[in-house]
């Protein structure tokens, strides 16, 4: 039985998943979604989102489409327009409703809806000097980018708080989105259809997380709630590397969602839009 926010996440998957159909674009489950496909054909009971990846190729023509093709009460809060997004993906949100994690009540232009996240696959170098620059420059674009746009007092460490000074020094000189838009042209230079490797290229622990493309060549269809879900081909190789025994449920103190939702804004009845109006 899915619970309010599930079923407003599905809702929007829904959506989305026709969106792509029609357009060709390849898209899979991935992370908790994927466990939750396997393990409860939908969501982990206790979970608070929905994850799906797309490669970097359509990735970059998702986030055009969608400028026209969503229906009215959805909205997209994308790093390339929104100006304290620090992410490196998208988030398609039910703008019917107010879902906002404590960290982006900092500042209205981050205010949710109920969302569904929209990561982009990237192709990765093969093992070597060339994957290590590609890493390094992709860490540290992803680190400038988090830092430009958050409070220094959000850093929690005295390296972390020197970066972030650092980064604060070119805000006169440079547009909020000028760290994302150098990431994203590093990783769309890398075609995920052309590369041995692929992995979750907007995290911080990529290294860890880099798996064969040839996983994701092609999807199955699994059952998800009252749906289905395309699950990457290799989806047990690649739960198998980020989770080992994923089919092993969590102790109970572990079973909590990820957002701390308990400490940010739900509401169902009024749109963020409402509170954005309020609190710019």
């Amino acid at each position: 039985m899915v619970n309010k926010t599930q079923q407003h996440i599905l809702d929007v998957y829904k959506q989305v998943a026709k969106i792509c159909e029609r357009h060709r674009l390849r898209y899979f489950a991935i992370g908790g979604t994927c466990i939750g496909a396997v393990r409860h054909h939908g969501f982990i009971p206790w979970d608070d989102d929905m994850d799906i990846a797309m490669p970097i190729e359509d990735f970059n023509v998702f986030r055009e489409i969608i400028k026209t093709e969503l229906p009215s009460y959805l909205t997209v809060m994308d790093p390339g327009v929104a100006k304290h997004d620090y992410l490196e993906y998208l988030k398609v949100m039910d703008a019917r409703t107010m879902m906002t994690e404590p960290t982006f009540l900092r500042w209205s232009d981050t205010y949710e809806g109920v969302w569904l996240d929209i990561m982009p696959l990237g192709g990765i170098p093969n093992p070597g000097i060339n994957r290590k620059k590609y890493l390094r420059k992709l860490k540290l674009y992803t680190r400038f980018n988090y830092k430009l746009r958050t409070d220094i007092n959000m850093q929690k460490s005295l390296t972390g708080k020197l970066f972030g000074s650092a980064a604060h020094l070119f805000r006169p000189f440079l547009d909020y989105q000028y760290f994302w838009k150098r990431w994203l042209n590093h990783v769309s230079k890398y075609s995920f259809s052309d590369s041995q490797y692929t992995g979750y290229i907007w995290s911080n622990r990529v290294d860890k997380l880099i798996f064969l493309t040839e996983w994701f060549e092609d999807y199955v269809e699994m059952p998800f709630e009252d749906t289905t879900i395309r699950m990457p081909v290799g989806w047990d190789a690649m739960l198998t590397q980020m989770f080992s025994d994923y089919m092993e449920l969590p102790p109970t103190e572990k079973q909590q969602a990820n957002h701390k939702m308990d400490e940010g804004v739900v509401d169902f009845t009024t749109s963020y839009q409402v509170y954005q109006s309020k609190n710019r």
